[in-house]
């Protein structure tokens, strides 16, 4: 059996992986291409073919725990624009929309855990739960 990562040309961005008998290749769409071996789309991408770390985006949070005042904020600070946040509480989505200023601020007037989610290739994704006590 052979595996094989299939990327997105323009970016980088690995699609899949796919397994498939020996001297078998993968079908590809326009746009798209593979390098031999299983890589983790997670942690990586395809630079000039070649298989490279993703870097963190670099964000800091002040504080992961906070007063549930309406007033105390917990700001995550250097998000790259355009990143996708996602913050939910449960199954309960409370926000997603792209970061377009750098910053996320959050706040609450009741006692709850958010987990706050921030997407953008070809970062690694940042993940952080922020808890508002009374």
């Amino acid at each position: 059996m052979s595996t094989f990562t299939i990327y997105d040309d323009a970016t980088g961005e690995i699609l899949r992986v796919e397994g498939h008998s020996y001297g078998v290749t993968p079908t590809l769409l326009d746009g798209q291409s593979y390098l031999e071996g299983k890589f983790n789309d997670a942690i990586q991408y395809v630079v000039a073919d070649v298989i490279t770390d993703k870097a963190a985006m670099g964000v800091s949070i002040d504080k992961t725990t906070a007063d549930a005042d309406g007033v105390d904020t917990a700001t995550i600070t250097g998000v790259p624009n355009g990143a996708q946040v996602s913050v939910v509480n449960g199954f309960l989505s409370l926000l997603s929309e792209a970061v377009t200023d750098g910053e996320v601020e959050l706040t609450a007037e009741e006692a709850i855990t958010m987990k706050v989610s921030l997407r953008l290739f070809p970062f690694l994704d940042y993940d952080t739960e922020v808890t508002f006590h009374e």
